[in-house]
């Protein structure tokens, strides 16, 4: 498997194509003409990056995005305009950057791959650090609140709320601060680190000579 930025018209359409094919899975959309979704207009604006995850034969397999806040605004503002505007106005008091990442969709046949989630997750973490956002805002069902909590240290700040993009589903709003991420990712990053340690050990004493 291997991570990239969509860089031409055909990834973006394998991305659209992937994620009308999920979101009507999960009920999440109705099935549209020609087979693609896209549910926000950001795509074609500079502020934002799109990642898609590929196999060995190139199929997709999962797509993220973000987008950094700017004339277009983001994606939360469709659910949550009066909570994003205060963040809006307390990065522009204390001069942080701010963006929100958004669509990660995997094939439904590798929902519980998670070398494929936490992949798509790593290449938005190691944006975020780079540019560096001090903040950032997530949209989420309420049911992976725990997960984003604890694993990257985001605070729910609004919702539940209804949101028309996904046929009225709930949506929280999540934030996440760069230094609870830091600290958050880097016990993610510690655990994956000593699970491929143990994998490799584990291989060695598998093929050691016997006798």
């Amino acid at each position: 498997m291997r991570i990239r930025t969509a860089r031409s018209k055909f990834d973006m359409e394998r991305v659209w194509r992937l994620t009308h094919d999920e979101y009507v899975k999960m009920g999440y959309a109705s099935p549209q003409p020609g087979g693609l979704l896209q549910h926000f207009e950001l795509d074609a604006i500079e502020e934002t990056t799109v990642w898609l995850a590929e196999d060995d034969r190139e199929r997709i397999l999962g797509t993220i995005s973000m987008t950094a806040d700017g004339p277009a605004g983001l994606h939360v503002d469709e659910d949550f305009k009066d909570a994003a505007d205060e963040v809006r106005e307390e990065c522009r008091r204390t001069g942080r950057l701010l963006a929100a990442p958004w669509r990660i969709v995997t094939r439904s046949d590798y929902h519980h791959q998670m070398p494929l989630s936490m992949g798509l997750i790593a290449a938005v973490v190691e944006a975020v650090r780079r540019r560096p956002y001090e903040v950032t805002l997530y949209t989420f069902n309420p049911r992976h609140e725990k997960f984003y909590r604890r694993m990257l240290g985001f605070e729910t700040i609004a919702g539940p709320r209804p949101s028309p993009s996904v046929r009225n589903a709930p949506a929280i709003l999540m934030r996440g601060d760069l230094d609870r991420v830091n600290r958050a990712w880097g016990r993610v990053e510690r655990r994956r680190n000593s699970a491929r340690l143990g994998r490799r050990t584990s291989d060695t004493r598998e093929h050691q000579p016997v006798g």
